[in-house]
């Protein structure tokens, strides 16, 4: 509701919403809105150090949009903006939120086993490889996960909020 009622009040073309332990949400400019509780093997489960997981869920949602393309040539029109496309981006938010919370310290590992999480969290059943940049080769420069993460940074998203879960 929260994500609805900004993006209703700003007229941002996406609004995210993080919840800490409840997951997130999305809504677009075109109406569609969705609200999703993290992965279930995730938190509860594997929880070692909160710290920075909004921040991992803003990256995942980065890296969605930045496979969609904004950023590039299709500029706001890679953003997600059907019931399906936010239902897609927001599982890989919420998994990348998640994957953050089982490291200490917020700082995924530099190794590839961090998108490789995210990927299984996003679960079977789901194309989650084509919603997220592809692994880069080892030796190619940069870390596996970084994703062009400074270029994804650079695009105009919208507003993220992140509501207090205390």
């Amino acid at each position: 509701r929260l994500a609805v009622r900004v993006q209703l009040l700003t007229s941002a073309p996406l609004v995210a919403v993080t919840d800490g332990e409840r997951g997130g949400a999305l809504a677009s400019a075109a109406g569609a809105a969705v609200a999703l509780p993290p992965p279930p093997t995730g938190v509860a489960a594997d929880s070692l150090d909160t710290t920075g997981a909004g921040d991992a869920f803003l990256g995942g949602l980065l890296a969605v949009l930045w496979r969609r393309g904004l950023g590039g040539a299709e500029g706001t029109a890679a953003l997600p903006t059907t019931a399906d496309e936010l239902t897609h981006a927001l599982r890989v938010a919420n998994a990348a939120g998640t994957a953050g919370c089982t490291v200490l310290g917020g700082l995924p590992p530099t190794d590839g086993s961090a998108r490789t999480k995210v990927v299984a969290l996003v679960g079977a059943g789901t194309d989650a490889e084509a919603w997220l940049p592809p692994a880069r080769a080892a030796g190619a420069g940069g870390d596996a996960d970084d994703c062009d993460a400074a270029e994804a940074g650079r695009a105009e998203v919208g507003i993220s909020l992140q509501a207090d879960a205390a």
